[in-house]
């Protein structure tokens, strides 16, 4: 289990988390790292990048540095007075569910969640985060860092009234392979094969080994 690090960590020099997301999701998590935290919402078009790359790996990356990228510009724009004389991280993810080839991404209505879950049941998949990280210093120097994490996850094999009173919730309409593992849907996962939190969408180790490493907190 992943300590809560809010009160066993030293930031040594000032830094502030700028996180390019409105999930709530993501910024539970991110405030376990015990930094002050802003949030941004960037203004990305992610299907024109999805249609230039192919690779999970690829599609997920480079939608999380388009992220950083419209995350530095919110930044300058909306922040200024929070940010002024911090050291600084920028924080940008994108979470893709693969079956096989198949990607999954939000259903657009009911109906297209329950199809989805039947594709999962009893199979394998994929989650996928591509991460964008910048370090900056008091402005005089940045450092800028990106990975893709990848989670196996294996579904039980579910019962057509456990999907469709599911999606009757309205859980699923806004996630990624119409699931949610830190919810009702974590009742159909049997097996995982990586980070937890990656299927969350915020792989909160590999996170915290970049941000302990390039010494934002300690």
């Amino acid at each position: 289990m992943v300590p809560n690090l809010s009160t066993d960590v030293n930031h040594p020099e000032n830094f502030i988390i700028v996180l390019g997301s409105s999930s709530p999701r993501r910024k539970e998590l991110c405030a376990r790292f015990g930094l002050p935290i802003v949030t941004v919402d960037p203004d990305v078009v992610e299907e024109a990048l999805t249609q230039r790359f192919r690779i999970p790996q690829e599609i997920t990356t480079e939608i999380a540095l388009a992220k950083l990228r419209a995350t530095e510009r919110a930044m300058a724009e909306e922040l200024a007075e929070k940010i002024r004389g911090k050291n600084r991280v920028l924080i940008a993810a994108d979470t893709m569910v693969f079956l096989g080839e198949e990607r999954m991404g939000k259903p657009q209505h009911p109906e297209q969640a329950e199809e989805m879950l039947h594709k999962l049941s009893g199979k394998w998949h994929d989650v996928y985060t591509g991460v964008g990280m910048k370090l900056v210093w008091n402005g005089s120097r940045e450092q800028q860092m990106y990975f893709c994490e990848r989670t196996r996850v294996l579904f039980r094999k579910l019962p057509d009234e456990a999907i469709q009173k599911y999606v009757r919730s309205g859980v699923p309409l806004d996630k990624a392979g119409a699931y949610g593992i830190q919810d009702e849907g974590g009742f159909f996962v049997d097996q995982i094969r990586g980070d937890f939190y990656n299927v969350m969408g915020f792989p909160l180790g590999r996170i915290w080994e970049l941000l302990y490493n390039n010494g934002a907190i300690r």
